[in-house]
């Protein structure tokens, strides 16, 4: 059996993470301290895509790194793209693997 190893990316925009299948993992949120950023993860290559992560508006008062480790992988069959809205700097560091898809 193969090791599962975890991709992080990190992105300060809108924008496709991952094409093809794959697991989301986790992601961090890091803000500028007056910003809420608003994130919203689908799968898919744009924002049509079905919603993984629900859109969530961080609090950019908050010390230290906000956002989510899932106890169970979110499986993406298309992509992973990530909607980030945020007025202020934000850095969103997605962490997720690659998987096959068996025919």
């Amino acid at each position: 059996m193969g090791r599962i190893i975890s991709i992080p990316i990190s992105l300060a925009e809108s924008g496709i993470i991952y094409t093809g299948p794959c697991n989301l993992c986790s992601f961090l949120v890091g803000v500028d301290g007056s910003h809420n950023p608003t994130i919203t993860i689908y799968d898919g290559l744009d924002d049509t895509g079905d919603v993984i992560v629900p859109s969530v508006t961080y609090d950019a008062t908050e010390k230290g790194l906000q956002g989510a480790v899932f106890q169970w992988l979110k499986r993406c069959i298309t992509g992973l793209y990530i909607k980030i809205a945020c007025a202020g700097t934000v850095t969103v560091v997605v962490d997720y693997n690659q998987y096959k898809v068996s025919v």
